[in-house]
């Protein structure tokens, strides 16, 4: 998480010294969730991008995924979100 900090901390100072911003205003946030193993599966594939993939290409997908979870029941997560707003000059 350190490396995202400063990575997020350096494209703010990039932002300001580009003169094409203000200062921006930021937070860090986190989001602890308790998905589903079928409500994780499709986040999994929405990530996959896989909507443009032939139907058969999704089922595989689905199938390796629910496959390699075993006998889960349940998928904690902790989304890491940054968010920056700056305005423009």
């Amino acid at each position: 998480m350190e490396r995202v900090r400063t990575t997020a901390r350096e494209g703010r100072i990039e932002m300001v010294e580009s003169g094409y911003f203000s200062d921006p205003w930021w937070t860090f946030h986190e989001e602890r969730l308790s998905l589903t193993v079928d409500v994780y599966v499709m986040l999994l594939v929405s990530y996959a991008n896989a909507a443009a993939s032939p139907r058969e290409q999704q089922i595989e997908l689905r199938r390796s995924i629910r496959e390699t979870l075993g006998s889960a029941t349940s998928i904690d997560l902790v989304n890491h979100i940054y968010i920056a707003v700056a305005h423009k000059l």
